[in-house]
């Protein structure tokens, strides 16, 4: 990747140093010429009745990883399982049916609303950030915030706010503060957002989940090594 954004932009000069963070995960590919070197990425996908392919009753497999076409897909697995089981005949409601939180039909007169009913305890670039983070759900973050005493920022260098993490843990099934950092928030996207802050998290959690001062540790100090050494 590297190499690529340098051949195409040379003047920016970006090295392995300059790289903040990255991930990686298992991608169930359809196809069977592997090239390490290219991104295969397609909307190929594959759904296998085992009972029909090796002889195993009850097991469905379903390949395929592109994101776009991913509801499509878990809908035609599901009626792939509905046809086994013989319960056929429920329509899916997926195609028109909003994901938590995106119920919002223009963006910026939302945004606008937001800032509005909000501003008096929240700055306008911290409410955008909980409208794009999560959409609908706004008002339930500014709520929980105002009534428990969670509005101020987690650090100066992001607009995420205390509330964040305590919804997290209520209503988003985070356990460890890894999953706050770098799978609830934006927190870890850029960085490591400093002790102070990791230390802010897992204060907060240790509230609402009974985390005793060796937890609490263990689980600063695992999610700072996740970062890289440099940072």
């Amino acid at each position: 990747l590297l190499d690529d954004v340098t051949s195409a932009l040379p003047g920016l000069n970006v090295s392995r140093g300059d790289v903040c963070h990255s991930f990686a995960g298992l991608y169930p590919l359809t196809s069977r010429d592997l090239r390490p070197d290219v991104y295969q990425g397609s909307g190929e996908y594959q759904i296998i009745d085992h009972r029909r392919h090796g002889g195993v009753d009850g097991a469905i497999s379903v390949l395929g990883a592109k994101y776009t076409t991913a509801r499509r897909l878990a809908e035609l697995a599901t009626s792939e399982v509905c046809d086994r089981l013989e319960r056929s005949g429920v329509l899916c409601r997926t195609a028109e049916t909003p994901l938590v939180g995106g119920d919002i039909d223009d963006l910026k007169r939302y945004i606008a609303d937001a800032i509005s009913r909000h501003e008096s305890r929240l700055s306008p670039g911290t409410i955008e950030h909980l409208v794009r983070q999560y959409g609908s759900e706004t008002d339930v973050i500014a709520g929980i915030g105002n009534d428990r005493g969670y509005l101020s920022l987690l650090t100066p260098e992001r607009e995420s706010i205390e509330a964040e993490v305590v919804f997290a843990v209520e209503e988003e099934m985070a356990i460890t503060l890894s999953d706050v950092v770098f799978r609830r928030t934006g927190l870890g996207t850029l960085g490591n957002p400093g002790d102070a802050c990791l230390n802010r998290c897992a204060d907060i959690m240790a509230k609402y989940l009974g985390w005793n001062e060796i937890r609490m540790t263990e689980e600063i100090q695992r999610t700072r090594e996740s970062f890289p050494a440099h940072l």
